[in-house]
């Protein structure tokens, strides 16, 4: 802008210049003072205006302070004020006066925005290729004091000007590259959007991107789903070239992130159907979850693990619980459970129609389920103590008064004998932990009632290994089950899919041979919500694959846990197991107890050391609480488990709890701080730490899955108005995904070290014990 002064006669005789927009790109507000310099000056001016804001932005930080260049700045500067002359000498001979100007104020910076850069016509610039789409307008972006008009108005351009096609073919700089490198390496977990720059750099190298299975997830988040453009095409058209993603991709595509995006769901069905049986069962309990963002007239997901259950039978048992339980948690809180009740009802018409051998085995696995419910509020209505029950109830059961009793009768019994050989009966009552375990004969002198408020129940079954290829085959149709059969024996709801056999058993129970007859000894949990405890004990089971694939063998326990409604469920009981409580003080004496040589002392050492760090490790990373002598066992051979995971997520009843529950005396069992086995110890963190960080995106976007499970409250959101990731969050906080292995290795080992020193510790322990004593 500028002003002129003008004589009488209609000479020009001096102005003054400046700019309505600071170098921000904000218009000026408040009152500001310029020299009116004289005609035949007024270049000059402008020229020195330039250097003179220049050296006002480096005195206000506008531009940052740099020793070096501002010394070269300022003798620039110098010698730009001797060119012009010094006005200290003689302003008034070129200042004609001071012009004062009054800019408009307001509460809100307004900033401009450019409507074209290029004009019409104008040949001197080299024109890009037209868009072949209509750019957005700004209202797409949330404008506000954090959002500059001129970045948002470039973002669009440079997004219209890389849709074009302009310049796709372009390979990255060596600079480019490290950036792209840099934004594959970010955490999965981002709750601040991708820089505009970043942006553009994707979509620029989209065709070079392409060959990085990596680069997936990451850029299709970049892609606005919402509304039909070429944007959404041009996404759309890269995904057939792009380099198959592996699991943890899948599992991303399958989240509430891409609900309503048909093309991704689809695609990431297709690439888990490459996946083998065994993996999906692995990830069943989280891919039930993840149904819930299905369209509900679709139902992609759901269709797909009810087609390929139908060929497996250990999938199509655990399919079946996951959803029915699901659904009915979902109808007792009132909400929208469209999508699974639909999934539901088609399970149950597809495995009538296909598979009417599995729906006779469900029925039975209900009516299993039905009986121990029945035992349990029998229990709760009893008189006595708690010894007097468990005397009333075993009789009860050896004189076959229960009706868990009529599921064991004798001619099953000798038809399951040949299991491995023969078909199995189509009313064989097969675990609901472990589906290819058939259960026999219950023992009547194994029933027990634990120490807790709900009073879990205890029982032991004789079981034997069903062949996988009798199992899942197929049988021809007696009649149809649909009208004929009882209303008790009518499967009241779920649905199963294809004809993929598993190449081996997925549940086996702990400590016991595949091919051999074999005791499952199972906890019944009435009135308590076991899903957290499934979900927790399937985290550390694929963990403990992510360890041997990467070649570690650390011992873990995941035992079974399979939720049998919305407040009852079934726990495998590990076998040969005692509590630390129980030998406080004699863990070595136990050890040496059932491992008397040395040699055999000096192996149970080493499981001890190995499963010691990975619970350790895992406890620290997904955050289990309320950590105590009675919920950590101890095995005969020396691997040590965790149980009970009522508190996750950095939840501790207990105040100021340790990151790892590590006493001194598990500690000082492995020996001195130089010794073999405690060197080990530390080594096995930091190995077992940096393989759970190597797959971190896969264990992120498993729990990502389960963030809008209501019955998960410790791992949901607390409400609609924070990012539905906040508590998973903390899980990739305690991954130290920003650290090398090296300083994770650190990282971990101090963690140990300030475990272990922890003033708590041993304090809980004494308050839990004293607790545990008041109870019958």
């Amino acid at each position: 802008m500028t002003w002129n002064v003008f004589s009488s006669a209609g000479d020009l005789v001096c102005a003054a210049t400046t700019f309505v927009f600071n170098r921000m790109g904000v218009l000026k507000t408040g009152t500001k003072q310029y020299n009116l310099v004289k005609a035949m000056e007024t270049q000059t001016c402008v020229e020195r205006e330039e250097w003179q804001q220049t050296q006002d932005a480096i005195h206000d930080g506008i531009l940052p302070s740099l020793e070096w260049l501002d010394a070269i700045a300022n003798a620039h500067f110098d010698e730009t004020r001797l060119l012009g002359g010094d006005e200290t000498k003689d302003d008034t001979t070129r200042h004609a006066g001071r012009l004062t100007v009054h800019f408009p104020t307001s509460s809100a910076p307004v900033a401009v925005v450019h409507a074209s850069l290029i004009e019409d016509g104008d040949a001197s610039w080299p024109a890009a290729p037209a868009p072949d789409y209509i750019t957005p307008s700004l209202d797409v972006y949330h404008l506000g004091k954090d959002h500059n008009l001129c970045e948002a108005r470039a973002t669009l351009l440079s997004k219209s000007l890389l849709l074009s096609g302009y310049d796709a073919q372009s390979s990255p700089s060596p600079r480019e590259r490290k950036r792209l490198n840099s934004l594959v390496e970010l955490p999965t977990i981002l709750l601040e959007p991708l820089k505009s720059e970043d942006v553009s750099l994707l979509w620029k190298f989209r065709l070079y991107i392409v060959k990085d299975h990596r680069f997936f997830l990451l850029f299709m988040r970049q892609v606005n789903w919402q509304e039909e453009s070429v944007e959404r095409k041009k996404a759309e058209s890269l995904i057939a070239d792009w380099k198959p993603i592996k699991l943890a991709s899948i599992l991303g595509c399958l989240s509430y992130h891409f609900q309503g995006v048909k093309v991704i769901r689809q695609y990431a069905i297709a690439q888990l159907a490459k996946q083998p049986d065994h993996l999906i069962c692995r990830c069943l309990f989280f891919l039930v979850q993840a149904t819930s963002y299905d369209d509900p007239n679709e139902m992609e997901l759901g269709d797909f693990l009810i087609q390929r259950a139908l060929g497996n039978w250990e999938m199509c048992s655990t399919l079946w619980w996951c959803v029915s339980v699901q659904l009915q948690a979902q109808m007792e809180r009132v909400k929208g459970g469209l999508t699974i009740e639909n999934q539901f009802n088609h399970f149950i018409v597809q495995i009538k129609l296909k598979r009417p051998d599995f729906e006779q085995r469900l029925i039975t696995q209900q009516r299993f389920a039905k009986s121990l419910r029945e035992m349990s509020l029998a229990v709760t209505t009893l008189h006595g103590s708690r010894t007097e029950k468990i005397e009333i109830i075993s009789k009860r059961i050896e004189k076959g008064k229960e009706s868990l009793c009529s599921l064991f009768t004798a001619p099953r019994a000798k038809a399951t004998r040949q299991l491995s050989s023969s078909p199995p009966e189509d009313d064989a009552l097969f675990a609901p932990t472990h589906p290819s375990l058939c259960l026999t004969q219950v023992d009547p002198k194994s029933f027990y009632i634990y120490k807790s408020a709900n009073a879990p129940l205890k029982l032991c079954f004789h079981s034997a290994q069903a062949s996988l290829s009798q199992l899942n085959k197929p049988k021809a149709r007696k009649g149809s089950l649909v009208g004929e059969a009882s209303e008790a024996a009518v499967l009241t709801g779920v649905a199963l899919p294809s004809d993929l056999s598993v190449p081996s058993v997925v549940y086996s129970p702990i400590g016991a041979a595949s091919h051999e007859r074999q005791e499952l000894s199972l906890m019944f949990k009435a009135n308590d919500n076991v899903r957290q405890d499934q979900l927790i004990v399937d985290l550390i089971a694929m963990m403990d694959v992510l360890l041997q694939k990467d070649g570690l063998e650390v011992g873990l326990s995941p035992y079974r846990v399979m939720g049998t409604g919305p407040n009852d469920g079934l726990i495998e009981v590990v076998p040969s197991v005692v509590t630390l409580q129980s030998i406080q003080g004699g863990i070595a004496d136990y050890l040496r107890q059932y491992n008397s040589s040395p040699d055999a002392y000096q192996k149970a050492l080493d499981r001890y050391a190995r499963s010691l760090a990975g619970y350790s490790v895992i406890s620290f990373v997904l955050g289990l609480g309320d950590r105590h002598l009675e919920n950590i066992l101890l095995a005969r051979d020396g691997r040590l488990l965790h149980i009970d995971f009522g508190y996750i997520l950095g939840n501790d009843p207990k105040p100021f709890p340790p990151p790892m529950k590590i006493t001194s005396e598990m500690i000082v069992l492995l020996g001195e701080p130089e010794g073999e086995h405690h060197l080990n110890f530390t080594t096995y963190c930091g190995g077992i730490y940096n393989v759970i960080r190597k797959n971190a995106d896969l264990i992120l976007n498993l729990l990502t899955l389960m963030v809008h499970a209501a019955d998960l409250p410790q791992l949901a959101a607390p409400d609609d108005q924070v990012d539905p990731r906040i508590n998973v969050l903390k899980v990739q906080e305690r991954l130290r995904v920003d650290l090398n292995n090296v300083q994770a290795t650190q990282y971990i080992q101090q963690v140990v070290s300030d475990s272990v020193g922890s003033v708590f510790t041993n304090f809980w322990d004494v308050l839990h014990v004293a607790a545990q004593a008041t109870r019958a």
